[in-house]
């Protein structure tokens, strides 16, 4: 009896030790000034009181804190180790770095082929095919037709691994920038249209009128701060004014476009490497533009499939159905995130209302439907 009573006067010491903590915290994270660091402290007070969180302070600190919501392909397999910099490069806030317009291996134009349209992407609705529309730094990738392999999570954390066959599709060589996202808002007939925002959204949209302020400026560095119903409005629109099916891709589009035909866990291959993405070991802390890692490019040709920030994909899970109002995947990895969470395997689901500055989105364009 008195162990029983030591051991209970050790918990309850404990856990007043911990709201202690917890509450200092707190005060930090809910304001937007200090966010950053009360995250960062949150990070080191969970290692040390897991399951502490009264507050929910996770939700507030965004995908690179939070449990993942099912068990992935080789969660429990480490990374390689990362080497700490010896130099930190500094990123250009130059708006004038120009971006390579040449078309290499998988570049096409916008103005290239015909794209027949998907079931899935709303037809287009009002677009006056004599006014010509171009928006800026929009290039596409071509992913050609092929197998991809992967592990969706089965019941006791257990995969079976399968094969599935994507259909060719394009995907845009970098996540939407903050230029584009703008054409949207500053378009009358663009954010504040309701016709581009799916019926599950209309709620949402009652409490958020407008859209967030990006967390980090310059033309070129990708928009953040974007909820799921927000990129999908934005692919809506976007591919009303272009005249073609545009939307998210699902989380297998998204895999096999950083993937290629191998089972490679980077788009560069299969070892980490620092100079290839903008990640936490990277210790650059903010976002990047689109264009600086053009060595860790895809073998489609897509860029910062890794790092920087993490992408939404339209589907809740792998090759499973989307039911209104499900929270739907993130690919990719961040600033934000360890380099063993920008392996192509990894992904979150978040509820499609969730917004931070370390999510942002890519398109696709699709040739057909995706099959398997």
């Amino acid at each position: 009896m008195l162990a029983e009573a030591e051991a209970g006067l050790k918990r309850v010491s404990r856990q007043r030790e911990a709201e202690r903590e917890y509450r200092q915290i707190v005060s930090r994270v809910q304001l937007d000034s200090t966010r950053r660091l009360g995250c960062e402290a949150f990070q080191a007070f969970r290692e040390q009181y897991p399951g502490h969180d009264p507050e929910d302070l996770a939700s507030l600190c965004g995908p690179d804190l939070l449990p993942l919501s099912f068990p992935l392909p080789g969660e429990r397999e480490r990374a390689a180790a990362v080497p700490t910099p010896a130099s930190q490069t500094g990123e250009s806030s130059r708006d004038d770095d120009l971006f390579p317009q040449e078309a290499g291996w998988g570049a096409t134009s916008l103005q290239t082929g015909k794209v027949t349209e998907i079931t899935d992407t709303p037809a287009t609705v009002g677009r006056d095919p004599t006014q010509p529309f171009d928006l800026p730094l929009l290039e596409w990738c071509e992913v050609p037709a092929g197998h991809l392999h992967w592990s969706p999570a089965g019941e006791n954390g257990s995969s079976r691994p399968q094969q599935r066959r994507v259909t060719a599709f394009r995907i845009s060589r970098y996540p939407v920038t903050n230029a584009q996202f703008e054409a949207f808002v500053q378009d009358p007939q663009g954010y504040a249209n309701g016709r581009w925002w799916p019926p599950a959204a209309s709620a949402w949209r009652g409490h958020n009128p407008g859209p967030r302020p990006a967390t980090f400026s310059n033309a070129r560095r990708p928009r953040e701060q974007v909820s799921w119903y927000e990129a999908m409005a934005f692919c809506n629109w976007l591919g009303d004014r272009l005249g073609m099916g545009v939307s998210l891709p699902t989380s297998l589009q998204w895999m096999r476009a950083a993937r290629g035909d191998d089972e490679r866990r980077f788009p560069w291959g299969d070892e980490f490497d620092l100079l290839r993405c903008n990640v936490r070991e990277s210790f650059i802390r903010m976002t990047t533009q689109v264009s600086r890692y053009r060595e860790g490019a895809s073998p489609c040709g897509a860029q910062d499939m890794a790092g920087n920030v993490w992408e939404w994909c339209r589907d809740a899970q792998p090759g499973g159905n989307n039911a209104p109002g499900s929270k739907r995947l993130i690919h990719g990895g961040s600033f934000l995130s360890e380099a063993e969470r920008a392996v192509i395997d990894f992904r979150y689901a978040l509820a499609p209302e969730r917004a931070h500055a370390s999510i942002g989105f890519r398109l696709v364009q699709m040739t057909g439907p995706l099959k398997g």
